[in-house]
């Protein structure tokens, strides 16, 4: 999965949120020309990109997504307006992102069940696991 997006904090709690679905991402990557060589050479199968990058607009990165076939979708704290018309078929997530919003769009529901099964059934113990790795 790639990530772009230029606010550290959004871009954190993301990174985490879809490694907890069990996605491996790639990134997350707050600059165009960084976002442009991920999306070109690594092998992902979906995307996340924010619309605007400290000013900058990811419509390359977009373009290169779309002829690749990866889906993706844009995140923004602007409006849907805002977006390039070329892409009126990709889903927009209106920011602050939701963990359900994504989990809706990438995840199945036989999926998302049994992910919640498991976190429930193994989560103490690898909560217990971490925290002891930490102490010294």
């Amino acid at each position: 999965m790639l990530l772009v997006e230029d606010e550290i904090l959004v871009a954190m709690m993301m990174k985490d949120i879809l490694t907890e679905l069990g996605f491996s991402v790639v990134g997350p990557f707050s600059r165009l020309g960084e976002a442009m060589v991920a999306a070109v050479h690594e092998e992902i199968n979906a995307g996340i990109i924010d619309v605007n990058l400290g000013g900058e607009f990811v419509y390359p990165v977009a373009d290169v997504l779309a002829a690749r076939k990866i889906p993706f979708v844009f995140i923004t704290g602007y409006g849907v307006e805002s977006i390039d018309s070329r892409f009126g078929y990709v889903p927009i997530v209106k920011k602050p992102v939701q963990r359900q919003v994504l989990q809706t769009i990438f995840v199945s529901p036989e999926a998302a069940e049994a992910t919640r099964l498991s976190k429930r059934r193994y989560g103490a113990e690898r909560v217990g696991r971490a925290a002891s790795a930490t102490q010294p």
